[in-house]
């Protein structure tokens, strides 16, 4: 059963009679034969007391309680209700509980295993590395000037041409 109904849609009637025909409709369809008949449901809104609001807005200011779980816990609709309210009744806005992470990390206490090194070995190590990389910075050294000696003696350049595979 579709209605199509706008007030400015009836033709040939002045405005105020088609509010009149409205809030007939409205008052006729709001008895409860017909709205069980034309299985209609009427939305309704839970008026709180001022006491009542201050107390569930005490109990989440403590902290133990979020606005859900009070939400829950009284049954109270509307996913803003309470910042709502602590709006309307002049309570700041914070939220006293703090944010719980979705997974915890935890650290692993892992015994070193036996076949890690002791720190003098590891100084040690890094000794003889320092020792291998002066070793090859000279011969590095050695053969720049062996290329040099080469180039000046056969009067020839032995660098790699550009555009050269």
């Amino acid at each position: 059963m579709g209605l199509n109904f706008t007030l400015s849609g009836l033709p040939g009637l002045p405005p105020s009679r088609a509010q009149c025909l409205v809030l007939k409709w409205v008052y006729t369809y709001r008895k409860p034969k017909i709205r069980k008949k034309m299985n209609l449901q009427i939305k309704v809104t839970q008026i709180y007391s001022e006491s009542f609001k201050r107390s569930v807005i005490e109990e989440f200011l403590e902290g133990h309680l979020s606005k859900i779980e009070l939400r829950r816990k009284y049954n109270i609709g509307g996913k803003s209700a309470i910042l709502h309210w602590m709006r309307q009744l002049g309570y700041s806005s914070h939220n006293p509980l703090p944010k719980k992470p979705k997974f915890e990390v935890v650290p692993l206490n892992v015994p070193m295993p036996a076949s890690e090194k002791s720190i003098l070995e590891l100084q040690k190590e890094i000794s003889d590395l320092k020792r291998k990389l002066e070793d090859e910075r000279l011969r590095s050294e050695a053969y720049l000037r062996i290329i040099q000696k080469a180039e000046e003696e056969l009067k020839t350049s032995f660098k790699k041409k550009p555009n050269t595979k």
